[in-house]
């Protein structure tokens, strides 16, 4: 059985090298495409390269798809940019939201909800902890799955 691998899309076996079959961010349908590394002429034959490759590949795409400012400098333009950045990173394979992109835009909002009207280059760690309705201690998830 063939090992998950972290990246988005399928990466697999076209002889003895290794493709990946994804939908990139700003691409409308998903394209098989060999990965290779800078430089060479085939695609590798090393399953660790290849997801380097791909997760490489993958933030490229994310980043050049991403055309989003920090608006008037604020802590809610930031917010609103980050959020939308994130719709295109956080993906399972079939395209819908993972829970990672929910917890994002969660904290995104409480975030904006004390301070979005803050200048964001004037927010630091020490602002968060000044302002937060609750111990340190407690934001840690509760509900976290267990090993």
């Amino acid at each position: 059985m063939a090992k998950k691998s972290n990246v988005q899309g399928s990466i697999y076996k076209n002889g003895s090298r290794y493709w990946w079959k994804v939908q990139l961010p700003g691409e409308e349908k998903s394209t098989a495409r060999p990965l290779k590394a800078p430089g060479a002429r085939f695609a590798t034959k090393d399953r660790k390269v290849a997801e380097a490759i791909a997760a490489e590949t993958w933030e490229r795409a994310a980043r050049a798809n991403y055309s989003g400012h920090a608006g008037d400098g604020t802590i809610s333009a930031l917010a609103t940019s980050y959020g939308k950045y994130a719709e295109t990173y956080y993906k399972s394979p079939d395209g819908k939201p993972t829970q990672e992109h929910k917890n994002v835009m969660g904290a995104l909002a409480y975030l904006t909800s004390w301070g979005g009207s803050r200048v964001a280059e004037d927010f630091t760690p020490l602002d968060l902890k000044r302002n937060t309705p609750f111990p340190p201690s407690s934001i840690l998830r509760v509900d976290a799955p267990r090993c």
